[in-house]
């Protein structure tokens, strides 16, 4: 019987989207165009330092990231280009118990 994927997968997780406008801006409630700008910007140099670590030695095929559609859409888009495993999150933010967005 097969298990699926049965090597080893590092994945880097930042999919925080409430508790990141929140703890790391202090924002509340719907975010502006410019705040919404800013936390994309902000998850990119997370992204960035995951490609630089590529760029270093960690093999791609034992890499991937998990980031939300909110603020991660463009870095997304550009794993798939670079053929980077990826997976996104499908739950509402901010909940105690599973719920789909």
């Amino acid at each position: 019987m097969s298990v699926g994927y049965n090597k080893p997968l590092y994945v880097l997780p930042f999919d925080h989207r409430g508790s990141f406008q929140t703890k790391m801006f202090g924002w509340k409630g719907t975010l502006t165009a410019e705040q919404t700008a800013e936390a994309a910007a902000t998850k990119r140099v997370i992204y960035d330092g995951f490609l630089k670590a590529l760029s270093e030695g960690v093999p791609q095929e034992r890499a991937g990231i998990l980031v939300d559609e909110q603020f991660g859409g463009e870095i997304a888009r550009d794993a798939v280009k670079r053929k980077i495993a990826l997976a996104m999150c499908v739950e509402k933010s901010g909940q105690d118990e599973f719920d789909f967005e």
